[in-house]
């Protein structure tokens, strides 16, 4: 038996990251699942309840305040690993992490020590794994669409489509530039920690 574990929202300026992990036989992932970036909305929350049906899942939110609290490296280390403890990793004969950060040794070696794994067990860190393991993949799904339910939480608390929340999305930017102008503040969701809330205060004062 084997787990994967991925994240969704990480790089975004508004609202939270969600980190999933799933565990279990691999013909056990429903046929289609694969990286969660070439897949549709419908299709992501589709394949989710599958998943979940057929699989142990875990998923572990990373708030926005945890997020302009702490670094996000060491953040996310803390969630990948709370995530896959979630599911009696030890059960488990190989894991598979999709590297949230460019040095993949560090992130291998951090979370070994977090979950206090022998030398032996077979834990693989790759980037794009999310890619090249279904298991991943399937993580990858359940993460997106628990993302994207958060989103469309936050869309209905403020009366106004926000956009994706990243900071690319036309859509996030007004809506952003437009609470700043009317309130003086950026949103409760909005990441402080990111320079996009910066800039856009800037401009505002």
């Amino acid at each position: 038996m084997i787990f994967g574990c991925d994240e969704a929202g990480k790089g975004p300026v508004l609202g939270s990251m969600f980190v999933s992990c799933v565990a279990g036989e691999e013909e056990d992932i429903p046929d289609g699942v694969r990286d969660s970036k070439s897949l549709s909305d419908r299709r992501i929350h589709s394949l989710a309840e599958k998943i979940k049906s057929n699989m142990t899942v875990s998923v572990v939110e990373a708030t926005t305040t945890e997020i302009n609290k702490n670094q996000m490296t060491d953040l996310s280390v803390v969630k990948f690993s709370d995530s896959i403890r979630c599911v009696d990793y030890e059960d488990y004969e190989q894991g598979f992490i999709d590297c949230f950060v460019n040095n993949r040794e560090t992130v291998e070696e951090r979370l070994r020590s977090n979950l206090n794994l022998p030398e032996d067990y077979d834990l693989v860190v790759e980037f794009s794994a999310d890619e090249n393991y279904p298991v991943v993949s399937a993580a990858s799904v359940v993460a997106k669409s628990e993302r994207e339910n958060h989103v469309e939480k936050l869309s209905d608390k403020y009366d106004e489509d926000i956009g994706s929340g990243y900071p690319s999305d036309p859509n996030t930017r007004e809506f952003i530039a437009n609470y700043i102008n009317e309130n003086g503040e950026p949103p409760e969701c909005a990441r402080t920690s990111w320079s996009t809330i910066d800039d856009m205060l800037e401009e505002h004062s």
